[in-house]
């Protein structure tokens, strides 16, 4: 099989990836932590908001865990997940929306 010859000189000309989330009013930054983990993570918010929920999907997309909460520290547990990498997306009744990775060890 033929292919294109391709050079890279690291740290110029590379693709960055944005993320799309659409933090809207009432978000602010997340804190997660810890990030890896074992049993428990957290999810820090600036405040509290009524109606968010909380997705958990696994590596093929695949939501393992959805819930509803509304305090400003929202505590994961992993219960019987096995490890891996599992992305997480919070979403609130205005809109607003913050996603990202999170492992397990």
């Amino acid at each position: 099989v033929l292919t294109n010859a391709t050079m890279h000189t690291v740290g110029e000309k590379f693709i960055t990836v944005v993320s799309t989330n659409n933090p809207g009013k009432g978000f602010g930054p997340l804190q997660v932590y810890p990030n890896p983990a074992t049993e428990t993570v957290f999810f820090e918010m600036p405040q509290t908001q009524a109606g968010r929920l909380f997705e958990l999907s696994d590596a093929t997309g695949r939501k393992v865990q959805v819930h509803h909460f509304s305090e400003k520290v929202f505590r994961f547990e992993r219960s019987m997940l096995p490890a891996g990498v599992y992305f997480f997306r919070i979403s609130a009744e205005n809109g607003a929306t913050v996603s990202g990775k999170m492992v397990l060890k």
